[in-house]
């Protein structure tokens, strides 16, 4: 849920195939806001690494998100992950 004035926090899984999945929650808080662009918004959000499955396991790191969601839902979300593995 986005707050009145735009920032959200959340937490997740994102699954990277068969490769496994990265669990994260938000570092401070997101921000959603409008584009200049009727009916779109964006926003970006920097979520924390907390725990890692399959190949993952033990990651920790961090993943940013640069997103767009449009009037009718559709949501265009770019990630960028850094992330650690154990030896």
């Amino acid at each position: 849920m986005v707050n009145a004035d735009g920032t959200f926090d959340e937490t997740g899984t994102i699954t990277y195939g068969s490769l496994g999945t990265v669990e994260f929650k938000t570092l401070g808080k997101g921000y959603m806001f409008p584009s200049g662009i009727e009916g779109l918004q964006r926003g970006g959000v920097l979520w924390e690494v907390t725990r890692g499955t399959g190949q993952l396991a033990g990651a920790t790191g961090v993943i940013t998100s640069n997103f767009s969601v449009a009037s009718d839902g559709t949501v265009v979300d770019n990630h960028v992950a850094v992330l650690y593995l154990p030896e």
